[in-house]
């Protein structure tokens, strides 16, 4: 079983809301997905490399295929875990090779890639290469 990392456990408490982008408001799943990787202490996509009011396919093909991100074949912490849910584009954290936090209505959740659920909605993986300006 994954757990949480240590340095993600202050967002355990976060609650869900659509667009939201500050952890003591609520966040929704890319709002979560910038704080855990600031959490990590690792580079924070700007928030405008999403689309601000959904996760739409436009917005995600847009972003995806930036310099900013590239495809991964083997996930490693930190990257964006990218899913096609029956609601609409979904995202998460991966927190290594296979499991992934992701935060939805119901809360934040701790999940895996091979569980059939999951395996088939999702689209890939991606890393964030830092944006240079």
């Amino acid at each position: 079983m994954t757990v949480l990392p240590l340095e993600m456990t202050r967002l355990a408490r976060v609650r869900y809301v659509p667009c939201g982008r500050d952890p003591d408001a609520g966040l929704d799943c890319w709002g979560f997905f910038r704080e855990a990787r600031r959490a990590l202490g690792l580079p924070v996509p700007p928030s405008n490399l999403i689309s601000e009011r959904s996760l739409q396919d436009a917005a995600f093909r847009a972003g995806m295929a930036s310099s900013e991100w590239r495809r991964v074949d083997t996930p490693r912490r930190g990257d964006l875990a990218l899913f096609r849910t029956p609601l609409g584009h979904h995202c998460g954290i991966m927190l290594d090779g296979v499991a992934f936090a992701h935060l939805t209505r119901a809360g934040l959740g701790v999940a895996r890639l091979d569980d059939g659920k999951w395996l088939a909605v999702y689209l890939g993986a991606y890393e964030y290469v830092q944006h240079q300006e």
